[in-house]
């Protein structure tokens, strides 16, 4: 087995690159090593994929997923962002066994898992939504515990997201949570939009939406709501490693193209 070295992003420090995103500079880089360098056989990049593919660049409306272009040494997420990897129920599951409390309830983990694939169709529409309304910036910790409803059926979302979007200097919102509902329940839920949606979902929106939707499911069978304000926003490195954990426990194949990065 050969040696493998992950770096991030924190070690291009090249000035002229201030003020470019994470995956700009990686791009930036990649771009600018020459094609005769003995390192490209050794060297690969593996960034988000963002909205690459999953967009028509003429109309800015949602494409249907399809598995990622990979590019030379250039390798993409299949979904919006590496977060997307997450928004699986077995991962689900394992954390909120892990979290305690006995929480994890037969009754709730039914739930729950009834509730994902409706809560990843609303996290890809209100990302279709921020996404068209340039307001994705705006919707970081935007959630709170009751804004996202399942009713057994379908998630709705609470009007108050609109004016304190509005208060962070959103332009336009008003009406915004009709549009989402109606986004939601046409277009992201009928075929071909309605697979996959757990890769069309923005990074942080989705997971954002995924466990406030969870920590009101928790709350509705009879926890606190502390309790479920821990489940959809505390303990996030602690999350995080239970999810590195799971993802190491996956066989490498079901983590493509992760596997095909470290290969």
């Amino acid at each position: 087995m050969r040696g493998i070295v992950v770096d991030s992003v924190d070690i291009i420090s090249d000035v002229a690159l201030t003020g470019f995103g994470a995956k700009a500079k990686v791009d930036h880089v990649t771009a600018n090593i020459p094609a005769a360098l003995s390192v490209l056989d050794k060297f690969v990049a593996f960034v988000d994929r963002e909205w690459e593919e999953l967009i028509d660049p003429n109309t800015s409306d949602p494409l249907p997923w399809s598995f990622p272009l990979q590019t030379g040494i250039r390798i993409k997420t299949p979904g919006h962002s590496i977060e997307n990897f997450g928004f699986a129920r077995e991962f689900v599951e394992v954390y909120l066994r892990h979290f305690g409390g006995s929480v994890a309830t037969p009754a709730l983990l039914a739930d729950v898992g009834a509730a994902i694939p409706e809560l990843m169709r609303a996290g890809a529409a209100f990302s279709e939504i921020a996404r068209k309304h340039s307001i994705i910036g705006k919707c970081a910790n935007i959630f709170e515990l009751s804004d996202i409803h399942w009713n057994g059926r379908s998630v709705t979302l609470s009007i108050l997201l609109e004016a304190r979007l509005a208060s962070r200097g959103a332009q336009n919102v008003v009406g915004l949570i009709a549009q989402f509902t109606n986004e939601y329940h046409g277009k992201w839920s009928q075929a071909p939009l309605s697979h996959e949606t757990h890769f069309h979902a923005h990074g942080h929106i989705g997971e954002a939406i995924l466990w406030f939707g969870i920590a009101e499911i928790a709350v509705s069978h009879g926890f606190s709501a502390e309790i479920g304000r821990e489940i959809a926003s505390g303990r996030r490195e602690e999350k995080r490693r239970v999810w590195h954990t799971w993802m190491c426990s996956l066989a490498p194949a079901t983590l493509a193209p992760i596997d095909q990065a470290l290969t």
